[in-house]
């Protein structure tokens, strides 16, 4: 599942610290709910029936953020996992799972299992200045894309011992999909993001939340609230990380690139809009004023936009979903298409309750529409309207 600078020092300081305490509660609670639903599981899975236009797929932990592997029949997973707190950026025990669309058969591979290599042979892929591989993972928003080598390029936001974008390589063998660690680019203070795409010249696109020392704030601050606590990077590996110009939102959340690489799609969470920004200048294209908080976004086949939001606060969110074991988080969502040219908003669904709720994302791949949450055990599917 993404600002004002304080006055006098000592102002700063105790902010700073109440930041602190708030984000190690978020955390901590993050992990009891996590792995009471890890250790739950089996009864998870005799719960995982079709209801109200919803197909609930299982198997899964906190399914944040998902992609399609193209030409694969598959999606790649990513899994925010628990909480092991000793600062403010140390969750662990996430993954990344495919889902083979032909059988909806699960798989977990990265980190892999001991019959397979974490790090890929050859030359490291992201900067030059990576420490190496992660000691400890956990995966925010992703974005996958086919690379010139045949195989493709995964982009993952690791929250885990580190702030980082890890780079791992996807590869079908046989009917499995594998998955290797290649490289990195570390995310620099004060640098807090969420989201991730990769450009066509090796460099990607983030957006970049908020200042990381006050990311405690974040469960607290209200409903559209509008406060423009962040902005989008642009990361190349001669310039390093890059502000783009007129993207500054209140609490920028997914990303998206268009084909061109020319127009920047960035969700403000908290100003309930989708936003369209001229790489290039910073101009902005359209704004897009949507029914809830953005979460994530994903291109459809015909270039427009799938948007998740939210129809509760954050506040709910923690205290309804985030808090307790349950295998559906069941709060209010909607999926939206948005016209990736003139801005204009359609409605997919608006759901709540069983069998699945508390969407953050949506990626059409045929026929279907999968949706992932930050809490519970499941993904969601429905058809694509016609």
């Amino acid at each position: 599942m993404s600002v004002a600078t304080a006055g006098a020092n000592s102002s700063r300081n105790l902010f700073e610290r109440e930041g602190v305490e708030m984000m190690k509660l978020f955390f901590l609670t993050l992990l009891c709910s996590v792995m009471a639903a890890v250790h739950a599981d089996d009864l998870m899975q005799t719960d995982c029936q079709p209801e109200n236009g919803i197909t609930p797929i299982c198997g899964f932990s906190a399914p944040e953020d998902l992609d399609d592997v193209t030409g694969m029949q598959a999606l790649v997973v990513g899994s925010l996992g628990g909480v092991n707190f000793n600062d403010s950026h140390a969750t662990q025990g996430g993954d990344i799972r495919i889902l083979y669309l032909d059988t909806l058969n699960t798989e977990k591979v990265y980190p892999p299992g001991l019959d397979a290599p974490a790090v890929s042979e050859g030359p490291a892929w992201g900067s030059p200045d990576c420490p190496g591989p992660p000691a400890e993972f956990s995966a925010h928003g992703l974005h996958v894309s086919a690379n010139k080598l045949g195989s493709h390029t995964l982009l993952v936001v690791n929250h885990a011992g580190r702030e980082s974008i890890e780079w791992l390589e996807l590869n079908k063998n046989g009917t499995r999909i594998t998955a290797r660690w290649r490289g990195c680019v570390m995310v620099d203070e004060p640098y807090w993001v969420n989201d991730v795409a990769i450009l066509d010249d090796g460099g990607l696109i983030a957006s970049h939340m908020m200042p990381r020392e006050q990311a405690g704030t974040l469960l607290s601050r209200p409903t559209n609230d509008r406060v423009e606590s962040g902005f989008v990077l642009e990361w190349h590996a001669d310039s390093g990380w890059q502000k783009i110009p007129g993207s500054e939102g209140a609490l920028p959340n997914g990303i998206a690139i268009s084909a061109d690489n020319k127009v920047v799609y960035s969700n403000h969470y908290l100003a309930n809009q989708l936003v369209a920004i001229e790489r290039a200048t910073g101009k902005r294209l359209w704004t897009a004023a949507l029914n809830g908080a953005p979460d994530n976004l994903s291109v459809r086949p015909d270039g427009d936009l799938l948007v998740a939001t939210h129809l509760v606060d954050l506040a709910t969110i923690r205290d309804q979903c985030l808090l307790r074991n349950d295998p559906i988080c069941k709060l209010p969502f909607v999926i939206s298409s948005v016209d990736s040219t003139t801005g204009a908003v359609s409605p997919v669904i608006e759901s709540a309750g069983r069998p699945f709720g508390g969407s953050t994302v949506a990626v059409e791949y045929g026929d279907y529409i999968y949706m992932g949450s930050f809490s519970g055990n499941r993904i969601g599917r429905i058809p694509v309207p016609r």
